[in-house]
């Protein structure tokens, strides 16, 4: 926003299938969706002058090496260093402003406005507490909560407020774990169905959100705040990531812990023992994006929740 240009992040599921037929079978399905979308071009995908590849892992290193032949536009890459250090976040500081020369250099912008850019801050972080709290709240349905987290991320909707519902669940569980893209609902909807409740956790959740208020609108200011709230399970060390997801728990009163993975993530998949040893019941989940595997989901979801009622009578 302060370079003039308007953000939109790609947590949306494309065309998995048409993605699927570029690489092979055992890809991330988030990734092989968002390069479904490209190549088809489908909803906002289609929209995109320039992309900025910011990868975490290798496979969407892998996509962002490739995005640029296949969907002919321009890709600045950036990376987030998963170690927690003080050197890695000046590193990472100074990759978001060679990013933002970049951009202005490409002739995608004429220069950077850091009023603009800090007003889109204060925007986000207003917007964040509301999420936060409806979250903690309980009483807004999941699917109805998961679409203004979406809302959030993917298209910069930032609310003042929200009207809570009149829910009040008897089992609540929090999901953490790979991406929720837009259109990957059944653990919102099975949930919904069941009448349980949903805490979001992940990167499409509350861990997303930001929380850290930059001194003022510079680019170091702001990649410094984003450095520094980001709860990544790459992370290194990452204990407190695993002692915030069990912090975030306890404060929401949660019965459970559901962790959803995608397939052949290995950045969740991989700690799925450690979760396994936390103190509260937890279900490893591994999907992908298929319709069967909705199925198969909302099957194993109901059993769990069924579990922790029963615990909990």
């Amino acid at each position: 926003m302060g370079l003039g240009l308007k953000p939109w992040r790609a947590v949306v599921a494309g065309s998995e299938r048409a993605g699927e037929a570029l690489v092979r079978p055992d890809l991330c399905p988030f990734v092989k969706s968002v390069l479904g979308g490209i190549v088809t071009s489908s909803g906002e995908f289609g929209s995109v002058d320039a992309w900025a590849g910011m990868y975490t892992c290798d496979m969407t290193r892998r996509l962002f090496q490739e995005l640029e032949r296949l969907s002919g536009k321009t890709v600045f890459p950036l990376q987030l260093p998963s170690t927690r250090t003080p050197e890695a976040a000046r590193w990472f500081c100074e990759s978001v402003r060679t990013l933002a020369l970049g951009l202005i250099r490409a002739g995608f912008s004429s220069g950077y406005d850091p009023a603009a850019a800090l007003a889109w801050e204060t925007g986000r972080l207003s917007g964040a507490a509301a999420l936060r709290a409806a979250a903690l709240s309980f009483r807004v349905p999941p699917v109805a909560l998961q679409e203004l987290f979406h809302g959030f991320f993917v298209e910069n909707r930032f609310p003042a407020s929200v009207i809570p519902g009149d829910r009040s669940p008897r089992v609540r569980v929090a999901v953490t774990g790979s991406v929720i893209a837009r259109g990957d609902d059944v653990v919102a909807e099975t949930l919904s169905e069941l009448g349980a409740g949903y805490l979001p956790l992940g990167c499409t959740g509350l861990s997303g959100l930001p929380s850290t208020v930059p001194p003022d609108g510079s680019i170091e200011a702001l990649a410094l705040a984003s450095f520094n709230d980001t709860r990544c399970i790459r992370n290194r060390p990452n204990h407190g990531v695993f002692d915030w997801i069990a912090g975030q728990v306890e404060i929401g009163g949660c019965h459970g812990l559901v962790l959803k993975t995608l397939s052949f993530c290995d950045l969740w998949h991989t700690e799925k023992e450690r979760f396994r040893n936390m103190p509260f019941p937890v279900l490893v989940l591994s999907s992908d994006l298929s319709p069967g595997e909705r199925g198969r989901t909302a099957v194993r979801l109901q059993a769990f929740v069924e579990t922790l009622e029963a615990r909990n009578e």
